[in-house]
């Protein structure tokens, strides 16, 4: 059998445990940025015999409610659960999880019976704790609690108003036909990407540039600004709504649907201004919409270049394959494949995975 070792623990401690009457549950907890968990205690009394339940749930984070691709990293993971007097620090009864089996169906592991003993004898208050075999710590601050509260209407309104308004701005923006204006100040604040160049610290090894253009400084007439920048990967709309995440902290994805611009867009331009919580709402929009008719146009134009793209997209796209090639979209990729730098590959791998199927 495996050895358990523990790389990290939490516990909790419940008082006056006698007169719960029904199911408690700790505050969420995380074993990395992604994986969310909480621990569940109950007791019942029947003849003086007092039983206690523990189930330790999976929390899935707003990624993990349109995808899959997370439950293997918890099924990778072993797991102790325990109650502890909390006076002597002694373990009472525990029991390891060398397999969770964990799934969108099945989030829990535990026990109704997990520790039966007379009520007597028992403690009126216990420490319900959980041990993981592995954790992941990072040196980079998750900016995104979980939940996420909301900001009142009016706030994002106000700062919402302060966006392309030239009496407050520094900054520029030339983006195709259309003029923006904005703060250097709550750029930079917001962003990694903006605060390094606007403190002169622009360069390709400090600042991860995906795309093939960087902003270009040109002499400006209004006395106030400082910056005039040409962006020319983007289209106004995206880079718009970019810059109002920043003043807002809100996306307004319905807004962009009526442009036609995707969350794939807003994924692309959320990656290259170094964006993680940007990023991150993208890439939910990105799965949630995921769906037979525009399956095939992501994967071979944007979600190939990502590997946490292209996974759900490929496996979307081999498991629905039949209904996928009648698509205008995949229609588009064959009749133009050298429109797409990943076809071959890409192809490759689908029929790889439909030759293995059959």
């Amino acid at each position: 059998m495996e050895n358990f070792v523990p790389e990290c623990t939490f516990e909790y401690t419940i008082s006056n445990v006698g007169n719960l009457s029904s199911e408690v549950y700790t505050p969420n907890f995380a074993t990395t940025a992604e994986l969310y968990w909480q621990l569940e205690f109950a007791q019942t009394t029947i003849k003086s015999i007092r039983t206690y339940s523990v189930y330790l749930w999976a929390i899935e984070n707003p990624e993990e409610q349109y995808t899959e691709t997370l439950w293997p990293c918890r099924n990778k993971l072993m797991v102790k659960l325990y109650l502890k007097d909390p006076k002597t620090q002694k373990l009472i009864k525990s029991q390891v999880y060398l397999k969770l089996g964990l799934s969108k169906k099945y989030p829990g592991i535990g026990t109704d019976e997990f520790y039966s003993v007379s009520a007597s004898r028992f403690p009126d208050d216990i420490i319900i704790g959980v041990q993981f075999s592995k954790n992941e710590v990072s040196p980079v601050i998750q900016v995104e609690p979980f939940p996420e509260g909301n900001i009142p209407d009016d706030l994002v309104e106000a700062w919402s108003a302060q966006l392309d308004k030239t009496e407050s701005a520094d900054v520029r923006f030339d983006v195709q036909d259309k003029t923006i204006y904005a703060s250097s100040t709550i750029l930079s604040k917001r962003s990694e990407y903006f605060q390094k160049f606007f403190q002169g610290g622009w360069a390709e090894s400090q600042v991860e540039n995906s795309l093939s253009n960087q902003p270009i400084l040109e002499s400006e007439s209004l006395p106030n600004i400082s910056y005039h920048i040409k962006i020319t990967d983007f289209d106004a709309t995206t880079f718009y709504e970019m810059l109002r995440f920043l003043y807002t902290n809100q996306l307004r994805f319905n807004h962009l649907a009526k442009h036609k611009i995707s969350p794939l867009q807003v994924f692309c331009i959320a990656d290259k201004y170094l964006l993680t919580e940007l990023r991150q709402k993208a890439k939910c929009e990105v799965l949630r919409d995921l769906n037979i008719n525009n399956v095939a146009e992501g994967l071979f134009t944007i979600a190939y270049k990502w590997p946490e793209l292209k996974d759900p997209f490929l496996k979307f796209f081999i498991e629905n394959v039949s209904s996928v090639r009648q698509t205008s979209g995949f229609d588009a990729i064959l009749t133009n494949p050298t429109d797409y730098p990943g076809f071959k590959e890409l192809f490759k791998e689908i029929l790889t995975a439909i030759t293995t199927d059959i």
